[in-house]
């Protein structure tokens, strides 16, 4: 298994990397939708494989291994994916595919923005969101850089424990301001009253009531829409 390495360190790894040409290795765009790239990461047997998705020269996300890849990238920007080989012996790292520009898009404004913590439950109900709404995608804690101005609706997909909201998701209310936006909260645990907190954390936005998603199916997940914002 490959070593674990810290993201400021692999940020700084990856960036300084020239890529090169290898017909091994490469990763190819199946799909974009909006901000959404879907692709398919291919490589020798027994390679390790680092895929990392870039704008503006800033790296934003980053996938291991091969097949099928979904990255969450900046809204409205031309990106680039890179694909790197890993040395198992050093850790060293060797650029050996990058693709062509990927143009993503969104409306100018009055935009919907879905975010969501990387968990299993909460990443199905984001997609049935999507594909149900619209709107713009992010991992709440990735490196996206985000503008509320842009959204009128903002889903907030999260994890709660004893009633407490996850720190990744409070750090996102520490560094911005949603203004009068209107923020949905679905909660993968037991919702308690941190809809009301998230409402004190952006007091002049529209807060809905949070609904437990765990045990929710994609009809009760496609209603609760039609009842809140469609």
């Amino acid at each position: 298994m490959m070593k674990k390495i810290a993201a400021a360190a692999l940020c700084a790894a990856l960036t300084c990397i020239a890529p090169c040409a290898s017909a091994d290795t490469a990763v190819s765009v199946t799909d974009v939708d909006g901000n959404i790239i879907k692709c398919s990461v291919s490589a020798d047997s027994g390679t390790e494989v680092i895929s990392a998705l870039y704008s503006g020269g800033r790296l934003y996300e980053v996938h291991t291994g091969t097949g099928s890849k979904t990255f969450y990238a900046p809204p409205g920007r031309s990106c680039t994916i890179k694909t790197y080989t890993v040395n198992k012996t050093d850790g060293s790292f060797s650029a050996v595919y990058e693709t062509d520009a990927i143009e993503t898009g969104h409306a100018p404004y009055l935009e919907r923005l879905i975010l969501f913590l990387p968990d299993e439950a909460l990443q199905k109900t984001a997609e049935i969101i999507h594909n149900t709404a619209g709107g713009d995608m992010a991992w709440i804690g990735s490196e996206m850089v985000l503008n509320p101005e842009l959204y009128d609706t903002v889903f907030i997909l999260y994890t709660s424990e004893n009633g407490a909201l996850d720190a990744r998701v409070q750090k996102l209310f520490d560094t911005y301001n949603f203004g009068t936006a209107t923020l949905v909260p679905l909660c993968a645990g037991e919702v308690n009253d941190t809809d009301r907190y998230i409402s004190t954390l952006e007091p002049l936005s529209i807060v809905h009531e949070a609904i437990d998603v765990r045990n929710a199916d994609e009809q009760d997940i496609i209603d609760y829409l039609n009842e809140t914002v469609l």
